[in-house]
């Protein structure tokens, strides 16, 4: 199709994840031959489709309301189950971006097979919690408890909890909400020994942070400043006192 940029194209036949190309109704304009093999198809069978034919019906619902969602459209890869042409469910990873090529804008998706990473499923109390620590990252879920993203854990500088959501602060400058518990975290990263709770909506990253005795509270990464629980003062400055001097 002759509608398309060259660098676009570029990006549709080199990439070795499956890519496709949608108009902003989520008609399937384009498809690389990865991406239409991951899901049983051919070509010209996936240019055919609509993005909402791999989307399990449980979860329609949600897709037009997901693709106005900030986070969608991110450098981060967030997971989803679609459906491929024999009917099966493949676990995936998908990275969204809005491009415009000759003055219209058009939805190009990066999808990945995610069907052999280890992963949390938050309704199962089997071992793969203990896959995703050795992986060292967390999984961040929106409010339908559908997994929006995995975090590399040394990318954490800390974790804030504020309104029944939870904020992922990031050593990038970056922010990232999600859903879930502080008890939750806490228990997640209690094999992390360089992670602290604080202060009851504090979880800290004491590789990024200056204890400041006058505030009474940590200084993250030069800049922002984080609570420290009265009750517990002197014991939260030993913690991080030991840690720093046998690290």
């Amino acid at each position: 199709m002759d509608v398309f940029d060259s660098a676009v194209l570029d990006v549709l036949n080199l990439s070795i994840d499956g890519v496709f190309i949608e108009n902003l109704k989520g008609d399937i304009l384009m498809a690389n031959h990865a991406g239409a093999h991951m899901l049983g198809y051919t070509i010209e069978e996936i240019t055919k489709l609509n993005i909402s034919d791999f989307v399990p019906d449980e979860e329609k619902y949600y897709l037009q309301d997901e693709y106005k969602e900030d986070d969608l459209f991110s450098n981060e890869y967030i997971v989803r189950m679609i459906i491929k042409k024999d009917g099966t469910l493949i676990r995936t990873e998908i990275n969204s971006k809005i491009v415009v090529s000759k003055g219209v804008e058009y939805l190009i998706a990066y999808i990945r097979d995610a069907s052999d990473v280890p992963h949390y499923d938050p309704k199962s109390q089997n071992n793969t919690i203990e896959a995703i620590s050795k992986k060292n990252t967390i999984q961040i879920y929106n409010s339908r408890g559908i997994l929006k993203c995995e975090v590399l854990l040394n990318n954490i500088l800390y974790v804030e909890s504020k309104r029944n959501k939870l904020f992922y602060h990031l050593i990038q400058g970056k922010l990232i909400d999600g859903y879930g518990t502080m008890n939750s975290v806490e228990q997640f990263l209690k094999s992390e020994n360089n992670f602290l709770r604080c202060y009851q909506s504090y979880i800290i990253n004491m590789d990024y942070a200056q204890f400041n005795d006058q505030g009474h509270n940590f200084i993250m990464d030069g800049i922002k400043t984080v609570l420290i629980k009265k009750r517990d003062y002197k014991k939260i400055k030993n913690i991080f006192v030991n840690y720093n001097l046998n690290k």
